[in-house]
């Protein structure tokens, strides 16, 4: 049945299984930064330095700050971490979140179906 798939296109499923993609893209995005810094080793002997807020950078998110100073201290020591690392943790969360959420929109849709079908079963046929 396709209507069971867990990537169903349907109302709150839909928008999870996009929230899925994306978190798969950036963890494939964090291998893809490991293995070009693997092969740039390789290559010419130098391990080139990403850092996690070189990522933030490029969508505007490079300027996180409160005014908490524990706060900042906990976002600068993320923003330190290695690009590769920073985008797979974050791309598991993504796609994890999207993953958990897109099965539970999943199983309301099925209940709602269920419910509108036992209704449909119980109402008095006009014949």
């Amino acid at each position: 049945m396709a209507d069971d798939s867990i990537f169903t296109v349907g109302g709150r499923v839909a928008f999870w299984t996009i929230i899925f993609w994306i978190g798969v893209g950036l963890f494939l995005s964090g291998i893809g930064t490991f293995a070009y810094q693997c092969l740039t080793w390789l290559r010419f002997g130098y391990w080139p330095q990403f850092e996690f807020s070189l990522a933030l950078d490029q969508i505007g998110l490079g300027d996180l700050s409160t005014d908490w100073v524990g706060v900042n201290r906990i976002i600068r020591g993320i923003m330190e971490q290695p690009m590769a690392v920073g985008l797979l943790a974050f791309g598991c969360v993504i796609g994890g979140l999207g993953i958990g959420r897109m099965s539970a929109a999943q199983e309301a849709e099925k209940e709602e179906r269920r419910k509108a079908k036992q209704l449909k079963s119980k109402s008095p046929s006009m014949e």
